[in-house]
C-alpha cells in the first residue's frame, strides 16, 4: 500500500508570525537566580566548622547558586591524614544530622580514601588531602562562583559546656565556713 504524501502547506510567513489565538506574545528575560535560603546557608558554615572542630585547614566555601544547578555550595577542607579525613567526615555526618536532621544522600570516599565527597543536595562537602586539592583544583574549576575563605569567627560562637568534674567539685560560700 502506498502512503500518500501530505500537501504542503501554504502558509505565508505574514500568517506565521501572527498569533492565531489573538494574544500577543513578548519574550521574557531569563528569570534571575534564585537567592540561597538562610537554612542552606546555615548548614553551609556549620559544615565549615565542623571540618575546623576536627583541624580542617584551608576551608573554602565556593557558593554555586548563581553559576550552577549542581549545588548552592560547596565546602572543601584539606586534611593532612587519612584519619584527619574520616574524622572530618564523621564530624560534619554529626553535626548535620543533630542540627538539621539530615543525612548525606550519598557518600563516596569513604574508608581509606584520599578524597571524600559528601553530598548533601544544596551542599556538597569534599575533603581531601593536601596532594589532591592541588591537583584537582577545585576552586580554580569553579572559579567562577564566589569564593569564601571561612574563618571560624563567621560562626555564631558555641556556649562552652561546663566541665563536668567542675560542677560537682564546686562548693558554695557557706560550705567553706571554717569552723566545720
Amino acid at each position: 500500500m502506498v502512503q500518500s504524501q501530505p500537501e504542503p502547506n501554504n502558509i505565508s510567513s505574514q500568517e506565521l508570525s501572527s498569533d492565531p489565538v489573538g494574544v500577543e506574545i513578548t519574550p521574557t528575560a531569563p528569570e534571575a537566580p534564585s537567592p540561597v535560603d538562610a537554612q542552606t546557608e546555615a548548614m553551609a558554615y556549620a559544615i565549615a566548622d565542623a571540618m575546623d572542630d576536627r583541624k580542617g585547614e584551608d576551608i573554602v566555601l565556593l557558593k554555586l547558586a548563581d553559576v550552577s544547578y549542581i549545588a548552592d555550595y560547596f565546602v572543601i577542607g584539606t586534611a593532612l591524614s587519612r584519619a584527619q579525613i574520616r574524622a572530618m567526615s564523621q564530624s560534619v555526618r554529626d553535626r548535620v544530622e543533630t542540627e538539621f536532621e539530615m543525612r548525606p544522600y550519598n557518600v563516596s570516599g569513604e574508608g581509606d580514601s584520599a578524597w571524600v565527597l559528601q553530598d548533601y543536595g544544596d551542599i556538597i562537602v569534599h575533603i581531601l588531602m593536601p596532594d589532591e586539592r592541588a591537583f584537582y583544583n577545585l576552586e580554580a574549576f569553579w572559579g567562577h562562583g564566589e569564593t569564601i575563605p571561612f574563618e571560624p569567627s563567621m560562626v555564631a560562637a558555641k556556649p562552652q559546656p561546663v566541665p563536668s568534674d567542675t560542677r560537682s567539685s564546686a562548693r558554695s560560700p557557706e560550705s567553706l565556713d571554717p569552723t566545720d
